[in-house]
């Protein structure tokens, strides 16, 4: 159904559903079309970092900056550094993941998504369970 539709906000959900299913190229293909429509909304944003974190490129750290980006742009939100936060987990920056996900739980300490990638960053960071 969300196949038909054309808006943005259609091609978001898209991009969000191909990544959960593995299907990167997809994702990328559903991106560059939102980047034709209006490649500075912040939907084309958002969705862009999104494949870009995940996508087996090596540009793992343009998705970090874009993350960083939106939060300059909009102020900081728990989601936005548990994102910031899932990319330098990717690039093995294991302590600043750690410290946005600190400031993530402050923010929202309910979070499921925040409170399970503290517990991932706190693995990696080998630290006890806490």
């Amino acid at each position: 159904a969300v196949s038909r539709f054309e808006g943005l906000e259609a091609r978001a959900s898209k991009v969000f559903t191909l990544i959960k299913m593995n299907k990167r190229k997809l994702a990328m293909a559903e991106v560059k079309k939102m980047n034709q429509i209006d490649e500075d909304a912040t939907l084309s944003q958002l969705s862009n970092a999104l494949v870009t974190a995940f996508a087996a490129t090596g540009k793992v750290k343009d998705a970090l900056y874009i993350y960083s980006e939106m939060a300059d742009k909009y102020g900081r939100t728990a989601d936005l550094e548990m994102h910031q936060a899932v990319v330098s987990v990717l690039t093995q920056d294991y302590a600043t993941a750690e410290e946005l996900l600190e400031a993530a739980l402050e923010r929202d300490n309910k979070d499921a998504d925040v409170l399970i990638n503290s517990l991932v960053a706190a693995q990696y960071n080998d630290k006890d369970d806490e």
